[in-house]
């Protein structure tokens, strides 16, 4: 319960009314349920099966990575880590009155302190007038040029010398059509937050999703958890496989609706809970809350609306959410918590 509460309970505690749809467990208890249907959410029960034998092959298969082992049911084409990405798309199809912004998200690892979307302004197309300029929004994590330390720059990563990126990617695709060299100076997109209008996002899943059934057919290198989504996705966008490159961009890291602090708040160099440090973070000096740093006081992003990767901090986090729990419950008990008004 107390995840649901930091997701959901933080969104509609800071002003988000719009919908809410995910997949829960076939066993979610009663609680939980209940909880989420005063909370206004739409969630569909996600039922985990074995996956088809053909996506198996190649001796890849073993892992003790719960989305990277098992499929759901309907989807065991698809690895639990690819095809929710399926369900995303085929759950924002179903949703007609889902009109304004979507943000396709991690849940584990995600809370927020104002709602995502306040500085985005109209979602409808630009070509109607008054509209967004842009369509699909990826968000960047820490990278050289907004690194808050340059003078240690291990705290930051572009993805042309992640060799984790490489390693995910060139087996599949190959060095040279990979060419990481050619993007020592670009930053690594998050996979866990993507932003988007309707059409942006549904364009973005439909990419990805055709580029997983795809690989799944080219053999092991190139299926879960050989490749995953996260580097899959960042190869695609740096290839311009999401098109419409003049309604598609990037948000630099300490920017925008979402802030990324995993990487940020992990020194390599360190040991122990030395690692776990919030000297790349800012904070307001009246509220505490976490500030983006590369916002001005007057931006409707100076407070960062979404965290991603607080886990990642959980050290100093769990604590900060003690002292903040206001942000995310009104009461202590979840069954007292009052159901959104427009439920």
């Amino acid at each position: 319960m107390d995840g649901w509460r930091k997701l959901v309970g933080s969104l509609r505690m800071n002003g988000y009314e719009g919908h809410i749809i995910m997949g829960v467990s076939v066993d979610i208890p009663l609680g939980e349920r209940e909880y989420l249907d005063k909370m206004g959410v739409t969630y569909y029960a996600v039922e985990t099966v074995n996956c088809s034998a053909a996506i198996l092959e190649g001796g890849v298969a073993d892992t003790n990575n719960g989305v990277r082992s098992v499929c759901s049911k309907g989807l065991e084409e698809f690895k639990l880590e690819w095809g929710r990405y399926e369900m995303a798309r085929r759950w924002l199809r179903a949703c007609e009155s889902c009109t304004g912004w979507s943000m396709v998200i991690d849940t584990r690892d995600i809370f927020f302190q104002r709602d995502p979307f306040v500085s985005l302004g109209d979602a409808s197309s630009s070509s109607s007038g008054g509209g967004s300029e842009h369509d699909l929004l990826f968000v960047e994590e820490v990278a050289s040029y907004t690194n808050v330390l340059p003078e240690m720059p291990h705290r930051a990563l572009n993805i042309g010398s992640s060799g984790r990126y490489t390693a995910h990617v060139n087996p599949c695709y190959g060095k040279n059509e990979v060419k990481a060299y050619e993007l020592v100076d670009r930053p690594m997109l998050c996979s866990g937050t993507v932003i988007g209008t309707r059409d942006g996002i549904h364009r973005f899943l439909s990419v990805l999703v055709d580029e997983f059934r795809s690989n799944n057919a080219k053999g092991a290198l190139c299926r879960s958890p050989a490749t995953t989504d996260q580097w899959t996705m960042n190869y695609l966008y740096y290839k311009g496989r999401f098109g419409f490159v003049q309604k598609t961009r990037t948000l630099p890291w300490g920017t925008g609706p979402v802030l990324t602090v995993g990487k940020p708040c992990v020194d390599s160099q360190e040991t122990g809970r030395a690692r776990y440090k919030k000297d790349m973070m800012a904070f307001d000096k009246e509220s505490g809350l976490i500030l983006n740093p590369h916002e001005s006081e007057e931006s409707l992003t100076h407070v960062a609306p979404t965290l991603h990767q607080w886990d990642r901090c959980s050290v100093w986090m769990v604590p900060w959410l003690n002292k903040h729990e206001d942000l995310f419950m009104s009461t202590k008990e979840p069954g007292d918590e009052p159901a959104v008004p427009w439920v």
